[in-house]
C-alpha cells in the first residue's frame, strides 16, 4: 500500500509544480464548471478527514473543511499534500475507527472500519478525481506534463501493460 501512496502523492506534486494560479483555478466547461484546484483540494480534504477521523475514532467525509485557499492556490495544496502524505505513512494500518454517514439531515449511520480499509477508499477516490484532472489538463492546458499512470487503477495499469507487451 505504501507503493501506491507514494505514487499517487508523486503524480500529485509533479503537476502541483507545474500549474500556475490562473490555469489551477480556473472554472472549465468541460469538468462542469469546476476547476482543477477544486479537484485537488476534494482529494486532500478526503485524505485530512481520514486524519482527523484517527485522532477521534470517526470520520466523516461528508463534512469537510473547503479550504478555498488550498483550491485557488497550488502551492498552498502542495504544502498540504507534503503534511497528509508524511503523517499516512506514520499510521497503524489496523487502527480501528467508525465511519459516519450522514443520511438525513438529522439521522446519520455509523460503521466499524478500519484505516487500511478507509486508506484503500480515500486512494481509489483520490484516483477517480485524478483521472478528471487528467482530463481537464490535456483538453486546456497541453503543456502540462503528467506522468501516463495519472488517474489510473492499479489494475487498470497492470491490464494496459500485460496488453502492451502482446
Amino acid at each position: 500500500m505504501n507503493t501506491e501512496i507514494q505514487r499517487i502523492g508523486k503524480h500529485l506534486e509533479f503537476f502541483l509544480k507545474q500549474i500556475n494560479r490562473d490555469d489551477y483555478s480556473k472554472n472549465l466547461p468541460l469538468i462542469l464548471n469546476a476547476s482543477i484546484g477544486e479537484h485537488t483540494r476534494h482529494i486532500l480534504n478526503f485524505i485530512e478527514n481520514l486524519l482527523k477521523g484517527l485522532q477521534t475514532g470517526e470520520i466523516c467525509y461528508d463534512k469537510r473543511k473547503r479550504d478555498t485557499g488550498i483550491e485557488s492556490e497550488p502551492e498552498r495544496a502542495l504544502e498540504l499534500l507534503f503534511q497528509i502524505f508524511s503523517l499516512i505513512q506514520k499510521q497503524d494500518l489496523n487502527q480501528n475507527i467508525e465511519l459516519k454517514l450522514v443520511v438525513k439531515r438529522d439521522k446519520d449511520l455509523f460503521i466499524k472500519t478500519n484505516f487500511s480499509r478507509e486508506l484503500v477508499y480515500v486512494l481509489e477516490h483520490s484516483i477517480h478525481h485524478m483521472a478528471i484532472i487528467q482530463i481537464a489538463i490535456k483538453t486546456h492546458f497541453p503543456e502540462i506534463q503528467l506522468p501516463k499512470e495519472f488517474g489510473f487503477a492499479p489494475s487498470t495499469i497492470q491490464y494496459k501493460y500485460k496488453n502492451i507487451k502482446k
